[in-house]
């Protein structure tokens, strides 16, 4: 990396932590570090849906080309295909070499399974599909357990509904269905998103991913 103008090359670092190479530049006296692949990302790919992440296609942090680069959610950026298939890789040579996590997962759900606090709230029929699926070796002890209370499956679907509430970037003025949707154009965390619209209700104006939100209904 050169800087314009001058013939003076600058040296990345690596970083310790993430493994992403580092430059450091001077202005007005202040040192600020920026990560190379942001900067060439920056510079030779326009980002029109405002992604917050630069993902690097052949996972190789440190070959920051910009034929290499490009901007991503974050959903995007963990799917990335290689990555993706390296990670199933790995945990289908985790569950071959620890046989033992299975087995305790099995028995833990068929001591759920046994309780009659949690027989009373499953039919026959629900009971019967969820031995079935243990069996199998499927992990759905926990989940089948807490919605197997009426109060629990109340609670889910008032968080599905309050997440479906269209939303509004006071910015742009443009509305969307959900704080899902939102944040698939935008990038920015759906979680954000739909705090700066309720505390917005509540008077307040918090950011999230630099703008603004609120709930339609409120605009």
């Amino acid at each position: 990396m050169r800087i314009a103008g001058t013939k003076t090359i600058i040296h990345p670092h690596i970083s310790t932590k993430l493994g992403y190479e580092v430059v450091y530049l001077r202005k007005s006296g202040k040192t600020t570090p920026f990560y190379v692949h942001r900067l060439v990302c920056s510079a030779f790919h326009p980002n029109p849906d405002r992604r917050a992440q630069v993902d690097h296609i052949n996972t190789i942090t440190t070959d920051n080309r910009a034929i290499n680069l490009r901007w991503a959610t974050a959903r995007e950026n963990a799917r990335n295909i290689i990555t993706y298939a390296r990670l199933q890789k790995s945990l289908a040579t985790y569950r071959e070499t620890h046989p033992e996590f299975r087995e305790k997962a099995r028995v833990k759900t068929l001591e759920l399974l046994a309780t009659s606090d949690l027989r009373q709230h499953m039919s026959t029929g629900a009971a019967n599909r969820w031995h079935s699926d243990v069996e199998r070796g499927k992990q759905r002890a926990r989940t089948s357990a807490y919605f197997c209370n009426p109060e629990n499956r109340k609670k889910a679907r008032e968080a599905a509904r309050a997440r479906m509430h269209s939303c509004m970037c006071i910015e742009t003025r443009r509305i969307y269905e959900s704080c899902s949707e939102a944040s698939r154009v935008t990038g920015i965390c759906a979680a954000n998103i739909a705090r700066a619209c309720r505390t917005f209700s509540s008077g307040k104006r918090n950011a999230a991913g630099g703008l603004h939100w609120c709930y339609a209904q409120d605009s």
